[in-house]
């Protein structure tokens, strides 16, 4: 049955997306990674230290991604087949402006961590983005996180900040199809 609703791609090929906390859409209507991406994490008071929460989550740890704070730090997650890797820097105290830029290619997505337009880190995760991260479709989720997590390396009662604005998405454009790929990918979890 699922084979039968796959169109893919079947996400909305949108560039520009804005959410705010407590928003949850489905993979359809929210942007797709695929091919790179810019997001930003906007607060009404600068984060300290002790700053927790995750900020968005998309799909579990079968697959899917998670930008959240921890330790300091700012960390964007995915998980998938080889379980979750993971890129983080530590946030300078004072920041009101997150960001993650991600380049995609054909193998690899490379992050760049940032705050208040500094580079904070970067680093390599190793593996693509996949074009959609479930058959049927995975919630995207906004300050807060489902049962279910990406990793187990937060906590899914760790809602975003009281300061947490919202989050705005910049996709690229989509890659090339590789239809026998993307069919082996959504097929490997049945």
């Amino acid at each position: 049955n699922r084979i039968t609703h796959m169109r893919v791609p079947w996400t909305a090929w949108r560039s520009d997306f804005l959410f705010a906390p407590g928003d949850k859409i489905h993979e359809v209507s929210g942007p797709n990674l695929a091919g790179g991406f810019r997001m930003v994490a906007t607060f009404d008071e600068a984060l300290d230290g002790s700053a927790t929460g995750v900020l968005a989550e998309q799909g579990d740890w079968n697959a899917g991604w998670a930008l959240y704070l921890a330790d300091g730090e700012l960390r964007w997650v995915m998980a998938g087949f080889g379980g979750p890797v993971e890129v983080s820097a530590a946030i300078p105290t004072g920041s009101t402006a997150l960001t993650v830029e991600g380049m995609a290619s054909p193998r690899d997505l490379e992050l760049v961590l940032g705050a208040d337009g500094i580079e904070m880190g970067r680093g390599s995760l190793g593996r693509p983005v996949p074009l959609a991260w479930a058959p049927d479709g995975a919630f995207l989720t906004v300050g807060y996180a489902r049962p279910f997590p990406v990793t187990d390396r937060y906590d899914t009662t760790d809602e975003a900040p009281e300061s947490f604005i919202g989050l705005s998405v910049t996709t690229g454009a989509p890659p090339p199809l590789d239809l026998s790929a993307e069919f082996e990918r959504a097929m490997r979890h049945q």
